[in-house]
């Protein structure tokens, strides 16, 4: 009797030990919710910076979107990196300094390169975004899917107007800024920032001229520097055009 109840402690302890050794294996597989969030975002925003105050405020400008499907990559262009914030859907890199004058063009391409999502969205680091940004881009790919690239209004407080204006169909040089989102294969197929003084333009005029389809939103989502969002909303209306 004496062996056999020995033997039936060992088993016990065995099982005892698979049990606990299953349950830990699960618990460090099991993925988390924000990493279940991160995988499946509908767009990475690109952050080139060189560390100004306002970074802050564009970064809240994100954690407050209605929809958090986003991600964000932030390049800290030639200088030191800071803690932005804890959540795991932002990620910062650094690289040496790149940029040049106001053209940020060669930092968003090196952070393009990282993206993962299927869209890519821009803000600068002076900047920010309405709290609807992320909705409004779904709802543009959602009413048509062969869109590749969203191009939203944006509020220009030095000129006091809209780019582009309300009434355009079509975007102009000088009436078209960073406030827009492009399909991340467009980058890959070789769609890329060249540095200058029309670099947003240059690169959506090159899209335009290979056909990909393009839509102009009627949404003001794009704020620059520091405009009052409020005050500019209730008096805006536009129509939405598709080009190509």
């Amino acid at each position: 009797m004496g062996f056999h109840r020995i033997l039936f402690r060992r088993v016990c302890k065995a099982f005892c030990f698979l049990s606990i050794l299953t349950v830990s294996c699960k618990g460090e597989t099991s993925p988390s919710k924000n990493s279940t969030e991160i995988t499946n975002a509908l767009v990475t925003f690109i952050i080139p910076t060189l560390n100004r105050p306002t970074l802050e405020r564009t970064i809240t400008s994100l954690i407050n979107q209605n929809n958090p499907n986003w991600e964000a990559i932030v390049i800290f262009d030639g200088v030191e990196p800071i803690e932005l914030s804890t959540d795991p859907r932002i990620r910062s890199i650094q690289i040496a300094k790149t940029g040049k004058s106001n053209h940020a063009g060669e930092v968003r391409n090196q952070g393009i390169q990282q993206v993962k999502t299927e869209w890519i969205g821009f803000v600068d680091d002076d900047d920010y975004l309405s709290p609807d940004y992320v909705d409004c881009l779904d709802e543009e790919i959602k009413l048509n899917n062969n869109v590749e690239v969203v191009i939203f209004r944006m509020y220009h407080p030095i000129r006091a107007e809209v780019i582009p204006a309300p009434q355009h169909k079509n975007f102009l040089k000088c009436h078209v800024g960073i406030s827009f989102s492009m399909k991340t294969s467009l980058f890959h197929a070789g769609a890329q920032f060249k540095p200058g003084p029309t670099e947003d333009f240059d690169l959506l005029d090159s899209i335009r001229m290979q056909g990909h389809k393009m839509v102009m939103s009627p949404y003001l989502t794009y704020w620059i520097r520091d405009v009052k969002s409020d005050q500019v909303t209730s008096l805006y209306n536009a129509t939405r055009a598709y080009i190509n």
